[in-house]
C-alpha cells in the first residue's frame, strides 16, 4: 500500500515541478501579460513580478516538498496557496462571453478544483498522526 501512495505522490509532484519550471522560465510572458490582461486585478497589474515570483515559489516548493516527502503538508498547503488564487483570477469562466474561450477556462477551473482537492486529501494524509506513506520528516503540522 505505502508503494502505491509514494508513486502516486512523485507523479502528482511530477506534475506541479513540470509546472513550476515552465512557469519559471515563462516568467517574463507571464509578467507582461499580468500587466496587460483585463481579468488581472488592478492590484496584480501592478505588482505582477510580485505575484509571479511569489506563486513560482508556492509551485516549486509545494511541489519540492510533497514530492520528496519533507513536511509534505506545508508542502500541500503551499500548492493550495498557488491552486485557488491561479485559478480564481485566470480561470473565471463566469466573466468570460465567447463559449469557446469559456470552454476552456471552465475545464482549467475545474481541473484545478480537482488538484485543490488532491491538496488537500494529500495534507491530511501528511499530517495525521500515523501517515500511510513513506517520508523524509515528520509532518510540520500535525491534525487528529
Amino acid at each position: 500500500m505505502s508503494e502505491a501512495l509514494l508513486i502516486g505522490r512523485l507523479i502528482f509532484a511530477f506534475y506541479f515541478a513540470e509546472a513550476g519550471y515552465r512557469n519559471v522560465r515563462g516568467s517574463g510572458n507571464i509578467i507582461a501579460g499580468m500587466r496587460t490582461q483585463p481579468r488581472y486585478p488592478p492590484y496584480m497589474r501592478a505588482a505582477p513580478a510580485l505575484f509571479t515570483h511569489a506563486s513560482n515559489a508556492c509551485l516549486v516548493l509545494g511541489s519540492l516538498s510533497v514530492g520528496l516527502g519533507v513536511w509534505g503538508d506545508l508542502g500541500s498547503l503551499l500548492l493550495i496557496g498557488f491552486l485557488v488564487p491561479v485559478t480564481l483570477v485566470t480561470h473565471a469562466y463566469w466573466r468570460i462571453e465567447d463559449p469557446a474561450e469559456k470552454r476552456l477556462a471552465r475545464m482549467g477551473f475545474f481541473r484545478n478544483l480537482g488538484h485543490v482537492g488532491a491538496c488537500i486529501f494529500l495534507f491530511g494524509v501528511f499530517a495525521s498522526a500515523t501517515p500511510l506513506n513513506p517520508t523524509l520528516t515528520s509532518p510540520l503540522l500535525t491534525i487528529r
